[in-house]
């Protein structure tokens, strides 16, 4: 008679040099995202978590299509551009820029979306499987699976986000191509019935701005998957859930309504500077907490607490050169009122994260014979030119 593995016979975790999770089938892969959405819940129950896989773990990963060349340096107009060339030649049904970038984006189009889908078993097939042309180089390299959590989705329909779209593509010098506003990645989701969104239970990453702001650590965490492993791991895909490449790109079938739990969770605030300040705002917040929250591991020497403290800084002081970058652009054209509320807005925002970073409980966990040179941070501080 055999033996039955108990539940609590836990076998070796074995970890990376970056300290991420090594997976080698997928046994160990459904434990390892248990235990990560665990943490999620913990964090925001009513967070969105959504997978992405990729073959190699390339060292500027989750990166847009648009962003790997440099089509937006060349041609800040490039992207309007290429979609405007797909309406004018039937390429596409959508209407707005937003719903032809997505028609595109599966079409092999650069554009400023990234593929996630929510199911994890998806994500996880294309960490192991590779393009036939790159299909034998890939295979000798680790994959990584990067695991989202997000507050907020978006409907490509909705006019919140088909506006910000447009705005962002037909104006590069808009204030909301900003570095301000380039944190403020969002969930847009698939409610179209295509045979292969459906399939992939696929959703998109907008990135904001002319460059590509990387999503903040504080909203991923990542697996590697063992080279070695690639094949036995499309095996058990194949064999246990029926997931393999006619799964994954299918012929068109019924379409099946089983989107409508999603409605629920869409986002439906409406797109304004004062709320993309806000959620600036938050996501420099949530930064700080993230990496403050390292100081609470302990066994931590002077060095490394100096170099945490460094790399906060070093965050809000980009974010305050960013909103100083967007307050000397809009000067540019005095007398309109707008752009003098929406300034002192912008003031405002410095203020709070400068504030909320100055009152951190997790400041204190230093020890107090530390000596840190905050010349910088006291020059950080100094809000008095924006306080008339």
């Amino acid at each position: 008679m055999g033996t039955r593995r108990q539940k609590n016979d836990k076998r070796k975790i074995e970890f990376d040099d970056n300290r991420d999770r090594i997976i080698k089938n997928v046994q160990d892969y459904l434990e390892a995202i248990e235990d990560i959405n665990d943490r999620f819940r913990k964090e925001d129950e009513n967070g969105i978590v959504v997978y992405r896989g990729e073959p190699v773990t390339y060292p500027t990963f989750a990166m847009p299509g648009i962003f790997r060349e440099p089509y937006l340096k060349k041609d800040p107009y490039f992207e309007r551009n290429l979609l405007e060339e797909l309406k004018a030649n039937k390429l596409t049904s959508g209407e707005s820029y937003l719903e032809i970038a997505i028609d595109s984006q599966h079409g092999g189009f650069p554009s400023r979306l990234l593929d996630v889908s929510y199911n994890c078993l998806v994500a996880l097939y294309f960490a192991v499987v590779s393009t036939p042309q790159k299909r034998d180089e890939e295979r000798k390299k680790d994959g990584r699976v990067l695991i989202y959590k997000l507050n907020k989705a978006y409907c490509p329909k909705a006019t919140n986000v088909k506006e910000n779209y447009k705005t962002i593509l037909d104006n590069p010098t808009d204030i909301r191509n900003s570095g301000v506003f380039s944190v403020n990645h969002k969930l847009v989701d698939h409610i179209k019935l295509n045979s292969r969104i459906i399939a992939q239970q696929g959703a998109l990453i907008y990135f904001q701005g002319l460059t590509c702001e990387p999503i903040p650590e504080y909203m991923y965490e990542k697996l590697t998957i063992d080279r070695n492993s690639k094949t036995t791991i499309e095996k058990q895909l194949e064999q246990y859930f029926g997931i393999n490449t006619s799964f994954i790109y299918p012929e068109i079938e019924h379409a099946v309504d089983k989107f409508k739990d999603k409605a629920i969770r869409i986002e439906s605030m409406e797109y304004t500077l004062d709320n993309e300040i806000d959620l600036s705002i938050r996501s420099m917040k949530k930064i700080i907490d993230f990496k403050l929250k390292k100081l609470e591991e302990g066994a931590m020497d002077i060095d490394e607490q100096v170099k945490i403290i460094q790399a906060v800084e070093d965050s809000i002081k980009s974010f305050k050169y960013d909103i100083e970058e967007c307050i000397y652009d809009l000067n540019k054209n005095e007398g309109i009122n707008e752009n003098k509320n929406f300034i002192k807005m912008l003031e405002k925002a410095i203020g709070e994260v400068v504030s909320y970073y100055s009152n951190h409980p997790n400041i204190f966990i230093l020890d107090n014979n530390i000596e840190i040179d905050d010349s910088e941070l006291k020059n950080l501080t100094d809000l008095s030119e924006y306080r008339g």
